[in-house]
């Protein structure tokens, strides 16, 4: 619990009394008072209590962390539609390809209770069993899941590896007139194979994008698949509020650096820092200045 890459605690030992040591909680966040006690380690249930108590996801043990790894992996071969299309039953693989011509079609999911689509289905396969818009929308949540799994371990071993990561951030407004803002992940792999892979897309629900509440929607990300620390460059528009974003971004990764053991601090010391990590958007840079040009082209012109 005190050792590895990733311990659960760290400790410190007190200068002016070196029997002794204080303890933290690695997590972030965590409301753990530290503690002090004697250099002497006498067991560890007491500290796996604290995690059983307060972080109940997170495994204390290897034989914990084997056991969960070994659920993760049987419930994924209990999902049908990883499984082979010949092991697939008809009403599988009718679900499977029903909720893969939605989401490809950008349909919405309430086309399937309608009384027209239950009608047709019924007309090509009286004996199809219908789906109705939940169990597809429940299906397409454990997806997105199953698949945020395989790519949160995919991350943790390019950093267990010495890896790092850039972030490309971007927000817009859709159709709907709702906001979103994207967050993509890019490293090269140990062979040199350039990686660019989505990591979410964040709805904005308050109708003030301020810095603060981007850097907070940005950590949201970065701290549920653990890359926080292991981030060294977020490229960007030159929207004002970004400046404040990536500010704040600094100062928690500060922060989680901070409660780190010396050990993880020399590993993460190319932490990100504004200062090297801000990437402007050169793309928007010269789409500013071309509109620009058009602008005062159009000004001069029409003054013949």
């Amino acid at each position: 619990m005190f050792a590895g890459l990733h311990p659960l605690y760290r400790r410190e030992v007190i200068n002016d009394r070196h029997d002794m040591m204080t303890i933290y909680c690695t997590q972030p966040g965590c409301g753990m008072e530290p503690k002090v006690i004697n250099r002497s380690l006498s067991g560890t249930n007491n500290y796996k209590t604290h995690y059983k108590q307060h972080h109940k996801s997170i495994p204390c043990t290897k034989e914990e962390a084997d056991t969960k790894a070994l659920e993760a992996q049987e419930k994924k071969n209990n999902t049908f539609w990883t499984a082979p299309m010949a092991d697939q039953s008809y009403n599988q693989r009718y679900r499977v390809l029903l909720l893969e011509f939605i989401i490809k079609n950008n349909l919405s999911f309430s086309i399937v209770d309608q009384p027209e689509t239950k009608a047709l289905f019924s007309f090509i396969s009286p004996n199809i069993k219908q789906i109705g818009s939940t169990t597809l929308m429940k299906d397409l949540k454990a997806r997105y899941i199953e698949a945020e799994e395989v790519q949160h371990q995919k991350l943790q071993q390019h950093i267990e590896l010495g890896g790092r990561i850039a972030l490309t951030t971007d927000a817009w407004a859709g159709n709907n007139k709702l906001d979103y803002i994207a967050v993509t992940a890019h490293y090269n792999l140990v062979d040199s194979t350039k990686v660019s892979t989505l990591l979410d897309i964040i709805e904005l629900t308050n109708p003030v994008h301020s810095g603060e509440y981007l850097a907070t929607k940005m950590l949201e990300v970065t701290d549920r698949l653990g890359i926080t620390c292991a981030i060294l460059s977020v490229t960007r528009d030159n929207a004002s509020p970004n400046d404040t974003m990536l500010d704040e971004f600094e100062a928690v990764v500060a922060g989680q650096y901070n409660l780190m053991s010396d050990r993880d601090q020399a590993y993460f010391c190319c932490k990100f820092n504004r200062k090297e990590g801000d990437v402007r958007c050169c793309a928007h840079i010269y789409n500013i200045a071309v509109q620009a040009g058009n602008i005062i082209t159009f000004s001069s012109s029409s003054r013949y």
